[in-house]
């Protein structure tokens, strides 16, 4: 069997230009060793020293732009690709670029809104509670308080929850007659709003 140069993965013939690798001993083809500029052999002495790695510093990556492949043309804001880019073998039409939108009117100091406040934005995700959601968890879940927890009342729902929890479910049954008598008596939830 013959020997197989590890560089191109050939098998070594006799009357071939053989170079016998003077760090490990190992035969390669004579161009072969000259085009990867040393012996193949993972750690030999004689293997080609690696290129040194590109180092870029944090200044350099935040000051750099990216550049537009050659022959790259950035489409205008309010323009249509032309037909024939969008499909081809299609003709090309007799205009290249179509507009689809006017121009963006640029907004006066006056029609510029002011930035929400947390307590505003707060309000607006803020949505009234239902009385049906209210005694169904009620109903169902009272024991834990869940009901409680729904309407705002976290307190009273902690109260309930730490009752049915720390007896092991033997006074569940008390949070549930309490469950039961808020269902019927509340009428407004803990942000002191009627229930939807």
């Amino acid at each position: 069997m013959s020997a197989v140069c590890p560089y191109c993965r050939c098998p070594l013939e006799e009357g071939e230009a053989q170079l016998i690798c003077p760090g490990c001993a190992t035969p390669h083809h004579a161009d072969c060793f000259q085009e990867n500029g040393g012996c193949t052999v993972f750690g030999c002495s004689q293997a080609p020293s690696d290129e040194p790695a590109l180092h870029v510093s944090s200044g350099e990556i935040g000051s750099a732009t990216m550049a537009a492949p050659t022959g790259w043309v950035a489409p205008q804001p309010g323009y249509a690709r032309p037909q024939s880019l969008a499909a081809p073998g299609v003709a090309a039409p007799a205009q290249q670029w179509q507009a689809t939108a006017p121009a963006p009117a640029v907004a006066s100091q006056t029609d510029v809104e002011p930035p929400l406040s947390l307590a505003g934005v707060y309000a607006g995700v803020q949505q009234r509670r239902k009385r049906t959601t209210f005694v169904l968890l009620g109903v169902f879940l009272g024991a834990f308080g869940v009901h409680n927890f729904y309407a705002g009342y976290y307190r009273r729902g902690a109260g309930q929850l730490c009752l049915t929890l720390f007896t092991l479910f033997y006074a569940a049954i008390v949070s549930e007659i309490w469950a039961i008598v808020e269902v019927c008596a509340v009428a407004r939830d803990g942000d002191d709003r009627d229930f939807e």
